[in-house]
Parts: structure tokens; C-alpha cells; sequence
């Protein structure tokens, strides 16, 4: 028993160590993942253009939203000042009264929308990058785990055949590999309910395989390298899940 509780506190803190750096490289993946971008807009290929939505590169900035605001304030300024003078003279300008406030209520009614819009805008680009983060991973793992599938499950003879832990280990990277064209089909549709339940599968996934590598630590009653590299990969896929769903 004491063995688990050891094993599960080496898993714990790889993974709070991963989800640090993650954390503390996301400036710089946000930097590649844009020139990333930039650079697959100028390939005319339909396959590569699943890469990225039309969110990735829109036009609208945060930049229109603080000139809307602007506007908006000046205009709203303006109007209240209409409106003060008004009251001051009521018996002739009821009706601009009237109109100047419904004025300053539409003009605050645009600067919501636009802030809404730019907040959507923000959220589809970041589930965009995480997918694309996941489609990599998933790539890159799936074809290491296929290779060398040792580094999966590696139990003494008498659990299990060596021949039986290459099969087991080959079939997880395959099954990682096919994965990850689930988020390369879909990044580019605009459903972003639907995007983000794809990287809540693929979330799942990978803390399936993250306890699964716990599973075979236990039975080894050891850690291997191969182990230890696989549960560090695994984390960085955990993080990039993680990441993307929080709001």
C-alpha cells in the first residue's frame, strides 16, 4: 500500500512540474502558434487550411474594442451633457431629453456587443490553438509509443509476455495517432460547443492514459526510464487539455 501512495506522489509532482512550465511557456507557444498561422494562411491547400479557423486571423482586435469604447464614452459624454442642458430648460425640451437618453442607452448597448464579440472572438482562437497543440501531440507521442512501445508497458515475464507488452504498447500509439485527426477535422468549423467537447474527449484521453502508466508502475512495483518519459509526455498533454478548458 505504502508503494502506491509513493508512486501516485512521483505522478503528482511530475505533473504539477509540467503544468508549471506549460504555464509559464504559454507567451511563447501563443508567439509560434500565431506565426504558425500566418504562415499557413499563404498555403493554398484545403488539408492544410484545417489547420486554422477563420477566427485565427480575423481582423477585429482588442484595439477596435478600446477605439468602440472611446467613441462610445465621447458620445455618451456628449449626450449627458445634452441632456443636462435639457433639464434646465424643460418646458421646451422634453422630446430631446427623451432622445438623448435613448441615444446614450443604444450607445451602451454597442459597446456590450462589441465587447461580446471580441470576447468570442478570443475563446475560438484559443480552443483553435489548443486543438492544434493536441493534433501535434497526439502526433508526435502516437508515432514515439508506436516505435517504441517499451516505454508504455514494460512488465516482468511473469506478468506478462514481452511479446504480448510490444503488442499492448504499438496498439496505444495507434490508437493516439488516429486521435489525433479528431481535432484536425474540426478546427476549422465554427461550432464552438462542438470544439470544445473534442478537447474535452481528448482531455479524458489522456488522464485515461495517465492513470493507466500508474496502473503499470504499480504492478512493476519499479519506475523505468520508459516509464518516467511517458508520464512526462502524458502531462504535457494533460496540461495542453487543462489549459484550453479553463474559461
Amino acid at each position: 500500500m505504502f508503494e502506491i501512495f509513493l508512486f501516485i506522489a512521483v505522478f503528482v509532482g511530475i505533473i504539477y512540474g509540467i503544468f508549471k512550465l506549460f504555464y509559464h511557456l504559454s507567451n511563447s507557444l501563443l508567439l509560434i502558434d500565431e506565426t504558425f498561422i500566418n504562415y499557413i494562411k499563404s498555403i493554398d491547400d484545403n488539408t492544410i487550411q484545417k489547420f486554422i479557423n477563420e477566427e485565427d486571423f480575423s481582423e477585429k482586435t482588442k484595439s477596435f474594442l478600446e477605439k468602440s469604447l472611446d467613441q462610445k464614452t465621447k458620445s455618451f459624454l456628449e449626450k449627458t451633457n445634452e441632456v443636462s442642458k435639457a433639464t434646465n430648460e424643460v418646458s421646451k425640451a422634453t422630446n430631446e431629453v427623451s432622445k438623448a437618453t435613448n441615444e446614450v442607452s443604444k450607445a451602451t448597448n454597442e459597446v456590450s456587443k462589441a465587447t461580446n464579440e471580441v470576447t468570442k472572438e478570443d475563446k475560438q482562437k484559443k480552443l483553435n490553438r489548443h486543438l492544434r497543440l493536441d493534433f501535434f501531440i497526439s502526433l508526435v507521442f502516437g508515432i514515439i509509443w508506436f516505435l517504441f512501445p517499451l516505454l508504455i508497458i514494460n512488465l516482468p515475464g511473469e506478468h506478462i509476455k514481452k511479446k504480448d507488452s510490444i503488442y499492448i504498447g504499438k496498439t496505444l500509439g495507434l490508437f493516439t495517432l488516429i486521435s489525433s485527426l479528431w481535432p484536425l477535422f474540426n478546427i476549422s468549423k465554427k461550432d464552438y460547443k462542438y470544439k470544445r467537447n473534442i478537447l474535452i474527449g481528448k482531455f479524458t484521453c489522456s488522464v485515461l492514459t495517465m492513470i493507466s502508466f500508474l496502473i503499470i508502475v504499480y504492478f512493476r512495483k519499479t519506475m523505468s526510464f520508459g516509464n518516467i518519459i511517458s508520464v512526462i509526455m502524458t502531462a504535457f498533454w494533460v496540461a495542453n487539455g487543462y489549459y484550453g478548458l479553463l474559461k
